[in-house]
Formats: structure tokens, sequence, C-alpha cells
């Protein structure tokens, strides 16, 4: 866990709270296309469980949120009324702590919940959980001198996933009363293990039994319906990092100071905790191990120029900052430069304003090439103002988030090495950087299959210098996919299944990308109707046929949705290099998936050996004279929507 991060399951569960009260469980849609869910919460052996909260989850296209909340009455029997149509999940929790957490059918965790489709005004009766008696984890926390902390978050982690042994997903939290005691119930009998994070981010997170990660922690054997105790944990003060942030006028408040570290594992400074500066422009950064810090001030107004202390226009020529074992570096201050901007508006080639299309300036650094400096978004008439820019010369880049034009660099160019830099001076406002985007081609089709498609990737590829590129990908949705963002040109699809069930194909029903058929499609137009139909990776089992029985639910389902972090890790397993690492030829990542359901970012860095190549952040990269006899690697991060994945491809050994 993150020094950063915060309970995730405290948050759920006052979600959870909040949405019971004002989301009654009464019609939230039309009578008549509201239906219901009812059923019961059993212990094992039959008896009614009162008083338990049933929760039903619905997609927002990241995750699943808590819809509807209902009570269990003495009977153990809950209903919920007025649901929507649409796909759901169903918890089920006994807020005492004293029965294990369930999720409809039979799963442990939310994500590995199965779907619940609800048609309209359909009628599910009998969606009725079983559980087992809860085991408990028992124990003390404190501090200096023996001192008992309260707030601090126990979670218990179980391994979820069998084939990844660092699958320690959070299944259960609680947090330590005044007298530093806890009681963490609701845990089915197995193996777990149990972290402790200080709320207060004054003590140093720790695993028991005083390990620093869930990765080294102790496994705690828990029993069904029996108490595990003497679980305590003693938390080390943390160091801390204080000062004050101010402008021309005095203190600012909201600004974001963020802690880096030095990540040995990926040769780079991450960031590791953040806080935001109080009416008086005070800030602290606590819960620290004894390490060197850098610190960066960004102005969440983006009224001031973003910098790192002390002074430092980038991360990488920030000073930095020793903080030894709980101990306070004081005075770590900044004075922050009112912003330059930059402003025009956004149109089509008609000349229609575009509202909403990102506008993003880059800047360029020595150590790390171009990137972002700060963004805003067109409003209705087109028009944007990205303020807080520092002095210098600056790349600014427009992409319609939606995906319905192309996206370019001012002044008129595709890539951002062509784009011509615009001179800022902080405090100064440089106007009149329109820009005209033209709206893309489309391509697009249905997927169909004998199994689930929703983990199918639809890509495009283009020729250049007589090789097939990779250009832009897509996830199937609902059986069909679009691919936006397209140029004018000639393409080539390819769909692959990601789960590994279903044949991978190229269109037109062909076996490889030499052989599939072309797709041409002009700027502006639309290729409709390039369906493909994929075939099992084995032959499924015949199956039994059963009598049909009377339901007020479809006969099938919709393909679930699936959660960006689950979607990345997807991406991720897909990725792959082309090129031999052989000096004077050019080596690339390829099968990037640009869009989720939102857009996808990537960032590259390239390694001979350990050490990194210096300026190289791209996609592609030249093999030069300086690299022979270094393993080549590049590491990847993917990120989308708050989520990030991170991946090293291996390349081999320079020739």
């Amino acid at each position: 866990m993150s020094r950063s991060s915060r309970p995730a399951l405290l948050l759920l569960g006052m979600l959870v709270a909040l949405v019971g009260a004002l989301v009654p469980t009464t019609a939230v849609t039309a009578a008549s296309t509201a239906g219901s869910i009812s059923g019961q919460m059993l212990v094992t052996g039959g008896a009614p469980i009162a008083g338990a909260e049933v929760t039903l989850y619905a997609s927002d296209g990241w995750g699943w949120i808590a819809d509807h909340v209902a009570e269990t009455d003495a009977t153990g029997t809950y209903q919920l009324t007025g649901v929507a149509p649409g796909t759901y999940r169903l918890g089920f929790r006994d807020p005492s702590g004293d029965h294990a957490t369930e999720y409809w059918s039979n799963w442990t965790t939310l994500e590995a919940a199965d779907d619940l489709y609800v048609a309209p005004g359909a009628v599910l009766t009998g969606k009725t959980a079983v559980v087992t008696r809860a085991g408990h984890v028992t124990g003390t926390v404190t501090g200096d001198a023996d001192a008992p902390l309260a707030d601090v978050a126990v979670v218990a982690y179980r391994h979820t996933w069998p084939w990844n042994a660092t699958s320690w997903e959070p299944t259960g939290e609680t947090l330590t009363s005044a007298d530093g005691s806890y009681d963490l119930g609701g845990l089915e009998g197995g193996t777990y293990r149990i972290g402790f994070t200080d709320t207060t981010d004054t003590y140093l997170p720790e695993f028991w039994d005083d390990a620093a990660s869930v990765g080294t922690a102790q496994d705690v054997v828990v029993r069904e319906g029996q108490d595990t105790t003497g679980k305590d944990a003693s938390l080390a003060r943390g160091g801390e990092i204080t000062g004050t942030v101010s402008g021309a006028d005095g203190p600012l408040a909201d600004v974001r100071v963020t802690a880096y570290a030095f990540d040995t594992t990926w040769d780079g400074w991450e960031p590791v905790t953040s806080a935001w500066t109080d009416a008086a422009g005070d800030y602290r950064l606590g819960g620290l191990a004894a390490d060197d810090y850098r610190v960066r001030f960004r102005d969440t107004e983006s009224i001031h120029v973003t910098e790192f202390w002390d002074d430092a226009a980038s991360l990488e020529a920030a000073t930095p900052i020793p903080v030894g074992a709980g101990a306070t570096v004081t005075g770590t201050d900044a004075v922050l430069a009112v912003g330059g901007h930059i402003t025009g508006r956004v149109t089509d080639a008609a000349g229609t304003p575009l509202a909403d299309v990102t506008v993003t300036v880059y800047a360029h650094h020595e150590d790390s090439g171009w990137e972002e400096v700060a963004h805003a978004y067109t409003d209705g008439s087109g028009a944007y103002d990205v303020s807080g820019l520092p002095t210098g010369e600056h790349v600014v880049g427009f992409h319609d988030e939606y995906g319905y034009h192309l996206a370019e660099y001012w002044d008129d160019v595709v890539t951002l090495a062509e784009a011509t830099p615009v001179g800022v001076t902080a405090g100064a406002t440089v106007a009149g950087k329109d820009a005209e985007l033209a709206r893309y081609a489309m391509i697009t089709g249905t997927v169909t299959a004998p199994l689930p498609v929703g983990d199918v990737v639809v890509t495009a590829y283009e020729k250049v210098d007589g090789s097939w590129e990779w250009v832009t990908s897509t996830w199937v949705e609902d059986g069909a996919y679009e691919l936006r963002g397209l140029p004018g040109g000639t393409y080539r699809l390819r769909f692959r299944d990601y789960s590994d069930q279903l044949r991978t194909e190229f269109w037109n029903d062909k076996a490889s990308i030499d052989l599939a058929d072309d797709i041409t499609v002009a700027t502006g137009a639309s290729a409709t109707g390039r369906d493909a139909v994929l075939a099992p990776t084995h032959t499924p089992p015949p199956t039994t046929t059963t009598p049909p029985t009377t339901t007020t639910s479809p006969t099938t389902t919709p393909t679930p949705t699936t959660s960006v972090a689950t979607q990345l890790a997807a991406l991720a397993k897909g990725l792959d290099t082309k090129g031999k690492p052989v000096v004077g030829r050019k080596v690339k990542v390829v099968d990037l998936v640009t869009e989720l359901r939102t857009s996808v970012r990537y960032s590259f860095q390239w390694y001979s050996g350990s050490k990194k190549i210096r300026k190289a952040t791209r996609a592609a990269l030249k093999v030069t004279k300086a690299l022979p006899g270094k393993a080549l690697k590049v590491r990847v991060k993917l990120s989308a929507a708050g989520t990030a994945k991170v991946v090293t491809l291996k390349l081999g050994k320079v020739r």
C-alpha cells in the first residue's frame, strides 16, 4: 500500500452508507421498466441473518459502484426494488462481522462475482446467500513508547489468484479504537496477511509481523467462527517535510505538494505521498521512511507555475531533501510565479466550434524530452485558455477525447516533432493559437463467437515501408467495435481474444495479416460491416440439454464489463516488440491499445542493461553503436482513469 493511499474499503463502506441514506430502494426508473431482486441471507445450517446489508452494484464503465442497498429482516429476507434494466453484481455483508461477506454467487470478491441481468420489469427471486460464520483477527496497535494508536486502518489481504504470487487483495478492513485495539471480522476461513496504515500519516505502514510489504508479511490463518488473537503491531514514527507555499501576494492555499523517492527497481523518481496547503499556505508531508526526497509544488487552480524544490523547473533538476528516521525537515518553502497563458479556439473543417477538446501544452526538458506542462478543455464556443505556464518554448496539442476528429499540433501538423513552438513569458498571454480539426475515418463492425467476446481487441494496421505497422486498437463492447481516430487510408484488421479462449484471425476470415483483405476508407468516412466470427481455441465439450424453465430474465446476458485494472493487465500482457536489436536498425513497442472506454496513455523508458538510455522515452528506438553487448529492454507504463500498469519487455543483447 502506498504511503499516500487511503483505505479503499472504508471509503466503500461510507459510499454504501451514503447510497443507503440517499438512494431509496424504490423506483429510480419508470414503473413500467423497473425490476426487483429478492432473496435471503442465511448462515450455514439455515438460520436467518437479520440486519445484514445487501448491496446491488452497477458498473460505471470503470468499476462497480453501490447502486441500491437493502437490509434483511428478521427472516433474513431482503428486497431490492426500482431496479433499472441492466447488468449488476450483488453483495451480502453482516455489519457485525460475525458472518463472512459474500458476493453472488458464492464469491469472496466483487471483482470475481457473477453478473445478474435485470430485464425491463423483471422480478428476480431466490437470490440467496448461504454464508459461514466468520473468523475474527484481533490485536492492538501502538506507537511511540507503546502508546495506543487510534484510527489506524487494519486491512486483511487474501491471495485471490493462485497463479499470481503477488495478488494479495484487500478483503476486509476496520479501524483501531481509542485504546489501539481492533477486531477485524467478517472473514472466511483461510490464509490472510494483515496490514496497518496510520490514517494521519504520522507513522509508517507495516504488515504483520513487522514486514514492510504484503509480499514479505507473515501468513495469518483464520478459522471459521474462531478468533485469531494477538496480531499486534508497533508502528515506527515516520519522517516529515514541512514548509509554506506563497505567491507574490501572500500565502497560497490548495497547492498540491508531492514527495518523490527514488525507486531502484525502475531506476527513477516515483511519487510516495501528497498533501495540500492550508489557508496559511502551510503543508505537511508525513509518514516518510528515511530516504532522500524531491518535492513538487503544483497550483491546482493552474494560475501559478509548477516548480520543484529548490526553485527547479523539473523533477530531474530538483534538489534532494534527506529525511532521517522519524525526523522533521522544516523550511521547505516555495514562492510560485504567476504563469503565462496560451489561448485560442478549436473548430471543425466547417468552422463549427468543438467543445471538450483537450488542449495540452508541452515543454522540452534536456533529460526527459517533451513533457506535459498543463492542459485545458475547450468550452461550448470552442475557446480554450491553458494557464500556469512557465517562460519558454512550448508546443500545443489538440485531442478530441470523443474520438470524432483527428488529433493535431499547432500549427496544423500531426506529430509533436513537427509542431511549431510557441514562446511564452510567465504572466503574459499568447492569443490566437487556433486549430481546425479534420473529422477522422472510422471502421466499424461486429464480433460474434460461441463464447463471450468482451476480451477481444480489434487492431488496425497500415503498410509503412513495406511492413504492416500498428495504428490503433479498441475493445469489443456488447459484440460491436468502433476503430476511431483513423486518417484516411488503407488498413488491415486483426481480432485477438486476450482471454485466449478464441482464435485470432484477420479480416476477412484470414489466418495472417499478409493474407488479410484491405479496407480502404477516406478521411471523414466510415467503413461499416467489417464483421468477424471467431472460433474457440478448443472444441467445447457437448452440453446436456435441459427442459426450459420459465423466467422473467432473458436467455442471454450482456458481456460483463471488465475493470480498467483488468484491461490494463490484459493490454500489458499483449504488448510486444518489433525489430531485432542490431546496430543501425529500429526497434519499437507494438500492439498499443489507445482506447478502453477512455484514452490510454503510455510512457516508455529504454534501458541498456540496468542503465537508462538517455532521451529514449518513445515507443521506437534506433539501436546505436554505443549499445552492442548490452541487453536491451523497455519499461512501459500504461495509465487510464487513475489506474496504472507497468511491464518490462526484453529484446535481448544488441549485436
